[in-house]
């Protein structure tokens, strides 16, 4: 597993966050998926 970072927004307020997936397609289907897919600011990048 890959920790990647992105930018996502929860309840209005804009946040960085980390999750851990194989690769940056899986890593923002998971943030699309907690988050909302409108909620997701940044491309998930590998950190």
């Amino acid at each position: 597993m890959k920790q990647f970072r992105a930018t996502v927004r929860a309840s209005g307020v804009v946040v960085t966050t980390v999750v851990y997936a194989e690769n940056t397609t899986f890593a923002t289907k998971i943030l699309q998926a907690l988050f909302g897919a409108g909620n997701v600011i940044s491309i998930p990048a590998e950190i």
